[in-house]
Parts: structure tokens; C-alpha cells; sequence
């Protein structure tokens, strides 16, 4: 009886989100997925991982079988769509990786009960990472460059980062948030603490402690949040 009203529940979550995503063109989703627009902006960057999560168990109805499910790109160059089943025979799309900068058009085609197929497109526009930042000191140490091809970089050293900040956002981008997440001791026991930061404030983020900075493109209204880890990883 209660994996009757589990799938049911399914079900039902099933037909309600073809109801609001086939109208835009999406592949139908189930509540814990993410929705995927019909049209997505992603941002190449050199020195990080080609395979960018964009989707997390996108997933086909359920009388999609794995051999009648297809997913390709019309420009391998830019990015591409993967398609698995999961555990429990569901065929999914798992990822989108991006490759390079340019437009790309993702198809996924499912083939339906009664041997109907259905097609689903998602146009892709990536554009080249380009430094954010036009200054970024903490004290006397200049950190911009370590962020030309990257948004995880370390300082490669054990030393607190210590001083007055200094940062300040490249011409078409706007810093949103800045924060730290640092360890101290209290009690006897090591904790982390979050701080707001703030250009021009004095700060000390200790040895294995963060900086987070979440900047804006000004014209795209994407986001992206870089990263100073105060250590030897990145």
C-alpha cells in the first residue's frame, strides 16, 4: 500500500510539472530537480574544470526508455548535454559541460508511449571568464592576478591574511557581497565565524579561513562568487 501512494505521489508531481514547463519548452522535471530554462547563460573559465553541473537529474517521462532517449549539441566546441539512467531505470540528462566560448543549441529527444517523439532545445550562450576584479589587496599583498583564469585560488601559505582590504570591481562588473569564514578558538574548541566584509576595513582571516567575493556582470546580471582560501589548496 505504501509504494502504491508513493508512486501515485510521483505521479501526480509528474503531470503537474508537464503542465507548467511543456508551454516553455523544457524536459519535465520532478520537484527535487532543478527547472531548466529554454535558454541559459554560462560563463568559460580556462583554469577551472570543463564540467560545469548545470542540471541535476533532469529527468525524461516515465515511459522513456534508455534507447529511445538521445541528448546532442550542434557545437561540441561550446558545450555538450549527458544523458544516464539513474538507479532506478528513470533516463535522466545529468550535466551540461561547457567547453569554450560561443552559442550552442542542446537537443534532447524522447520517444513516448504510442512512438511519438518529443524534442526539447535549450539554447547556450558562453562567454570567456575575464578577470573581475580591477584591485584586490590585503595589505601590501596584491591577490588580482591569482584570479585571471580562476574563481578558487589559494595564497599558498600559512600566513594570516592581515591588513586593510583593499578591492575594487573591473569596469562592467559590480561587487554584491564580500565575506569571510575563518577558524578561531573558543571554549578550548576550534569554531568558525562568519564575517561581512568591506573595502577599506581592517581584517584578519586566519590560516585555512575564506574569503568570499560575489561579483556581478553589470550588463548580463550574472554572478559569479570568487574565492581566497587561505592555504595551500586551489
Amino acid at each position: 500500500m505504501g509504494k502504491r501512494k508513493s508512486f501515485f505521489a510521483v505521479f501526480l508531481a509528474v503531470i503537474v510539472l508537464l503542465a507548467m514547463l511543456l508551454p516553455a519548452c523544457a524536459v519535465p522535471v520532478q520537484a527535487a530537480s532543478s527547472v531548466l530554462p529554454k535558454e541559459l547563460k554560462l560563463v568559460w573559465i580556462p583554469g577551472e574544470s570543463s564540467d560545469t553541473e548545470v542540471v541535476n537529474s533532469w529527468e525524461f517521462p516515465e515511459n522513456v526508455s534508455l534507447k529511445h532517449a538521445k541528448c546532442k549539441t550542434s557545437n561540441k566546441k561550446v558545450a555538450t548535454i549527458e544523458r544516464s539512467p539513474d538507479y532506478g531505470g528513470q533516463v535522466s540528462v545529468d550535466y551540461i559541460s561547457i567547453k569554450g566560448p560561443g552559442k550552442a543549441t542542446l537537443t534532447a529527444v524522447a520517444k513516448k508511449a504510442g512512438g511519438k517523439y518529443k524534442t526539447y532545445k535549450i539554447k547556450v550562450t558562453v562567454e570567456e571568464y575575464t578577470n573581475p576584479l580591477k584591485t584586490f589587496k590585503i595589505g601590501a599583498k596584491s591577490y588580482k592576478k591569482k584570479f585571471n583564469d580562476k574563481i578558487s585560488v589559494g595564497t599558498m601559505s600559512k600566513k594570516t591574511l592581515s591588513g586593510k582590504l583593499n578591492i575594487k570591481p573591473a569596469k562592467g562588473f559590480k561587487i554584491t557581497k564580500i565575506t569571510a569564514s575563518y577558524p578561531i578558538k573558543k571554549n578550548g574548541e576550534r569554531v568558525y565565524v562568519n564575517k561581512k566584509l568591506k573595502d577599506g576595513m581592517k581584517i584578519d582571516v586566519t590560516w585555512t579561513g575564506d574569503i568570499f567575493i560575489t561579483v556581478k556582470n553589470t550588463k548580463t546580471k550574472e554572478k559569479l562568487e570568487l574565492r581566497l582560501y587561505a592555504g595551500y589548496a586551489y
